[in-house]
């Protein structure tokens, strides 16, 4: 589904595994400082939700286990951590 939908929004709920700093080369400038959602689908699928560093705050409060909902982008190819990545510019919490 992500590789059919490359540079389209897709509508995601997710489940935070963790949360870390973006790094990484080609990132958009709103993004970068930012941090990341290491999460994973309902169905399993594994993946990153990279956002802007405004959203630095709200993404330290989610814990493991948080479920959230966004519209994101397919960015990248995450080869060391076999998830895709993907660009957002917010999310919203279901359940912290």
């Amino acid at each position: 589904n992500v590789l059919s939908n490359w540079n389209d929004p897709i509508a995601l709920e997710i489940i935070v595994e963790r949360t870390e700093k973006t790094l990484g080369i080609g990132l958009p400038s709103s993004h970068r400082g930012g941090m990341s959602i290491l999460c994973h689908t309902n169905s399993g699928t594994a993946a990153v939700i990279r956002l802007p560093a405004s959203n630095n705050d709200d993404v330290t409060q989610l814990k493991s286990g948080s479920s959230i909902r966004c519209s994101a982008i397919p960015a990248a190819w995450i080869s060391g951590q076999n998830r895709v990545a993907l660009d957002s510019e917010s999310f919203e919490r279901i359940h912290l």
